[in-house]
């Protein structure tokens, strides 16, 4: 049982979204050469690239510090150096992570690195606790096996897919989507998402629900939105709701373009033993709920001369940002129309 375990936990590893550390990645960053440093001295744990999760031994903590400090001023490793030590080399042998820099392969965000970062380490505990591979996790009304998670690569028309996350089952394939935001409240987010032709499904380029509010605005202010002025109307489709928190591929079946579960804050996990699990965090929704309260998804068009015009559904706006937003993100001095 335990080389089964030990197995599946280095495929995991080996999956890993991030890259192999660098010496140029230490020398962009003082506090990155630090960190290194008080890990090995603390017994924190690295990430590497074929051991996974390993505790370089504090027998080893002044030939590190010796060697991280070897180069510039006394605070760098010396360019295109190395060292071995407990079988691994530094850096090669060690994962760029967040706390070096890394933003994980598929681009994303520090905050989504470390929202990721969170869950696994929390999953790896109670996989460590349950000496199992893989505890089940209920998602969207389903049952799946969780191994870990991953962040998602794919396109959608050149754009980064609406998934964040992907959950891997023990064979490593993608068994749940998950989209998810860093903060604490409907304010954090920046937008649910665009209107713009390249933005939407070809069938809601030309929404009417779009294409009215975009025309009542351009009634209203005819050359275009002045400093400080913003519009918003609430949403009666919700089908243009669905795509907009879930993806453009909402109403078929689960992807990277149509998430499970959206998660905004920490994600946690809840349950015992082998499961099933749930993902609780500070506001949580499966596929086909409907945001409400300050999370109401509305139409929302504000002053942005930086950004140039604001185009929808054949519409033209100058000077201004529109999308769907969370309704927190409107003002006191919006106008609702």
């Amino acid at each position: 049982m335990l080389r089964f375990i030990t197995y599946f936990r280095e495929a995991v590893e080996m999956k890993n979204p991030f890259n192999p550390l660098k010496i140029t990645d230490l020398v962009k960053d003082e506090n990155r050469v630090l960190t290194f440093i008080k890990k090995v001295e603390q017994g924190e744990p690295f990430i590497t690239v074929k051991r996974g999760d390993f505790i370089i031994p504090r027998k080893f903590a002044d030939e590190v510090k010796s060697f991280m400090t070897a180069g510039e001023k006394g605070k760098f490793p010396v360019k295109g150096s190395s060292m071995m030590v407990a079988g691994l080399k530094i850096p090669s042998d060690f994962l760029k992570t967040g706390e070096f820099g890394g933003r994980g392969q598929g681009s994303g965000t520090n905050a989504e690195v470390q929202a990721m970062n969170y869950f696994n380490d929390n999953l790896n505990k109670i996989l460590k606790q349950e000496s199992v591979p893989y505890i089940t996790l209920k998602i969207n009304g389903r049952k799946v096996e969780c191994m870990t998670m991953v962040q998602s690569t794919g396109k959608y028309k050149g754009a980064e897919p609406k998934s964040d996350f992907s959950i891997l089952d023990h064979k490593m394939n993608p068994v749940a989507f998950i989209s998810h935001k860093a903060g604490t409240s409907a304010k954090s987010y920046q937008q649910y998402g665009g209107v713009s032709k390249q933005a939407l499904p070809s069938k809601y380029e030309n929404h009417p629900e779009i294409k009215k509010f975009m025309q009542d605005v351009k009634k209203l202010q005819p050359k275009g939105l002045e400093s400080g002025q913003s519009f918003y109307r609430s949403i009666k489709d919700n089908n243009l709701i669905g795509l907009m928190k879930y993806g453009p591929e909402y109403g078929s079946k689960t992807s990277i373009h149509n998430v499970d579960e959206f998660h905004l804050g920490n994600m946690n996990l809840i349950g015992r033993g082998q499961g099933p699990y749930t993902i609780k965090a500070v506001e949580s929704g499966t596929n086909g709920k409907m945001p409400k309260g300050q999370s109401e998804a509305v139409l929302f068009i504000r002053y942005q001369a930086r950004r140039g015009d604001a185009r929808a559904a054949g519409e033209i706006i100058p000077n201004a940002r529109v999308g769907v937003f969370p309704l927190a993100k409107t003002s006191r001095t919006s106008k609702k129309i």
